[in-house]
């Protein structure tokens, strides 16, 4: 008996999996239901033997990602360049997914935003553990697995190149499942799936399905497919649901005339009528083998390269070939050395650059400090007192502090703008406090502005050390430089005329 060559398609989830196999030529179908709680094992084998009954021989088996496992993430990066947008979306990505990367299978989308300057990118991701069970028991029975597809941008790309860009909404209503998906003709930009738990009536999760509903698009049709026409009647009773647009659709108006008793996933359909067109699914998960990095193997040399020098010494005299094989040979080993030499150069080349760049933003914020502390503490009211003094970079610097009045505040802006340095100076608030006045105030910092300034000994009050003679006074003045100097050099000699006293004795 001939067995006709079949293909196959499960879609796995947490609530069970759903199976469906046909034969591209007589369109023959077969479909089976489990429930998440049964064997994997016993569930392949039982569909199986029920193909075999059927004359059916399975070539191959999709897996399909249930919408409800799937985790979808719209990102967008600034650039164009897909090299370095293909770099940072691991990172851009990794603390959205509800796993580590390396424990899901993903794969993304990009569409370019010249406008803005940007790239949006749809990330699609299933946990590996999904899979693990049904792929040991395929591979256990010898059978390809064509491939792993989530089912939301799936469903939603075949749907789009059947109806155009006229689709506002694609709502998918199973006995249990609801998943309803947006997009555009590129790709899905939203993806909402509703589970009802055994017993649960649709009329407890109506107040989260009617708000995907309330925000739509008027002048775009909603399609709301249903797997048998017992679930649309149930769905059309529910108060204020599907608006007047929504076109209510069976899977059989869709997907080349599917018996009504047979309650398939539209996903599945979707899948076959892709490989009944001969295409290719237009977003898949990469297998782990092709995931690891390649071993690029190096090339054989298959000739000496010989430079035009040595073949004219070569053809002029044969007892020079020993000659210039040997310096081949060296020239090769200093080229190799060289080659190293310039690798670390580079990577030397880059620590500069990034070293010139702090500096670069070092040199922003640098400024002399000491003189502004200086100059407010010489110069500043006796009566005001700084009870903090802070700087930000971008944000200025702030000052809060206490004065005897309000004179006080307006005296000490005054003096803040006279500096020079400080600009913007401006009073945030003042309050009253212990018979005295708090203020806070803000002002705009310029560090190229800020010079060197120079405590006046006259205004050190008692009992402070007095700042040493300045330069001027030192040239007006030059024996008592030189004795300075002096006394700096015998200070400086004392200890090793000490080591010189300790060895001779």
């Amino acid at each position: 008996m001939v067995r006709k060559i079949s293909e196959a398609a499960i879609r796995v989830g947490a609530d069970g999996a759903e199976w469906l196999v046909w034969q591209s030529r007589s369109e023959a179908l077969a479909s089976g239901r489990m429930t998440s709680s049964y064997s994997h094992a016993a569930a392949l084998d039982q569909w199986i033997a029920r193909t075999v009954r059927l004359h059916m021989k399975l070539k191959r088996i999709w897996l399909i990602a249930g919408a409800a496992e799937c985790a979808h993430r719209r990102i967008t990066i600034p650039g164009t360049d897909l090299k370095v947008i293909s770099q940072a979306i691991p990172l851009a990505i990794e603390e959205d997914l509800p796993l580590p990367l390396s424990q899901m299978y993903w794969t993304y989308r990009t569409q370019v935003d010249e406008t803005s300057n940007s790239t949006i990118v749809d990330v699609v991701a299933t946990p590996i553990s999904l899979y693990t069970d049904w792929e040991e028991a395929i591979r256990e029975r010898k059978i390809d697995i064509a491939g792993r597809i989530p089912e939301g941008p799936h469903l939603w790309l075949e749907m789009a190149a059947m109806r155009g860009s006229d689709i506002d909404l694609l709502t998918v209503w199973g006995e249990r499942r609801a998943t309803l998906i947006r997009g555009n003709e590129q790709g899905m930009s939203s993806l909402l799936a509703f589970v009802r738990e055994p017993g649960e009536p649709w009329e407890d999760l109506l107040a989260d399905l009617r708000r995907p509903f309330q925000s739509r698009d008027e002048s775009k049709s909603i399609l709301s497919i249903f797997t048998s026409r017992r679930l649309q009647k149930r769905i059309e009773a529910l108060p204020d649901l599907l608006p007047p647009n929504s076109e209510n659709l069976l899977n059989s108006d869709n997907f080349l005339n599917v018996p009504e008793q047979q309650p398939i996933p539209v996903s599945l359909l979707a899948l076959r009528r892709l490989r009944l067109e001969g295409r290719e699914p237009g977003i898949l998960f990469g297998d782990i083998e092709a995931q690891k990095p390649r071993v690029e193997f190096k090339r054989v040399a298959t000739g000496v390269e010989i430079p035009w020098q040595a073949v004219a010494v070569v053809v002029a005299l044969m007892t020079c070939l020993s000659l210039w094989w040997a310096s081949g040979r060296v020239g090769q080993r200093f080229m190799n050395d060289l080659q190293v030499a310039l690798g670390s150069i580079r990577d030397q080349q880059g620590l500069l650059d990034m070293e010139k760049e702090a500096l670069s933003d070092l040199s922003k914020v640098r400024s002399d400090w000491g003189s502004v502390w200086l100059q407010l503490s010489q110069e500043i009211s006796p009566q005001t007192t700084f009870k903090d003094f802070s700087f930000s970079q971008g944000a200025g610097i702030r000052v809060d502090g206490i004065t005897s009045d309000q004179d006080g505040v307006f005296n000490l802006v005054n003096f803040l703008k006279k500096t020079g340095y400080l600009d913007n100076v401006r009073i945030i608030k003042t309050e009253k406090s212990d018979k005295q006045l708090s203020f806070q105030l803000l002002a705009d910092f310029k560090p190229g502005q800020v010079s060197k300034f120079l405590v006046d000994p006259s205004k050190v009050p008692v009992g402070v050390d007095k700042p040493p003679a300045s330069d001027s006074k030192l040239k007006e003045n030059p024996g008592q430089a030189e004795k300075q100097a002096a006394k700096a050099r015998n200070r400086a000699d004392r200890p090793r005329k000490k080591r010189e006293k300790a060895n001779q004795t």
